[in-house]
């Protein structure tokens, strides 16, 4: 159900999509309308270098987001796969604390995929 976004997608996102922000997670999402009348999701994870310098700590907030995303796996069944359409989502990581609490993460991520769902009804 899940893919990565490429480089050109993830430009495309950037330009067209649009934001919401659970505070420390911000989300970008661009919709398209399914051709072959399947749910798609590609997602990607950010983590400014403006905001988090050390790259270690830059890689182990992705991971976090990761694992915080693959868990909401029944919220984004629910919200996607009644709506045909190509999904691409990107996560970024708004805030300048290196040490951020995975029940935080988490409960971003779950506010702004059920926000999405909300507005593509």
């Amino acid at each position: 159900m899940k893919n990565s976004l490429s480089a050109t997608e993830f430009s495309a996102v950037f330009a067209k999509g649009n934001a919401t922000v659970s505070f420390p997670v911000k989300m970008i999402a661009y919709v398209q309308p399914s051709v072959e009348n399947t749910t798609m999701v590609k997602t990607a994870f950010a983590v400014p270098k403006r905001m988090i310098k050390k790259a270690t700590a830059r890689n182990r907030i992705k991971r976090q987001l990761r694992a915080a995303f693959q868990r909401q796996e029944n919220v984004l069944r629910e919200t996607f796969l009644s709506k045909p359409n190509a999904y691409n989502l990107i996560f970024m990581y708004c805030d300048s604390k290196k040490d951020v609490a995975f029940d935080a993460l988490e409960k971003s991520i779950y506010e702004n995929v059920k926000t999405l769902g909300s507005n593509i009804e």
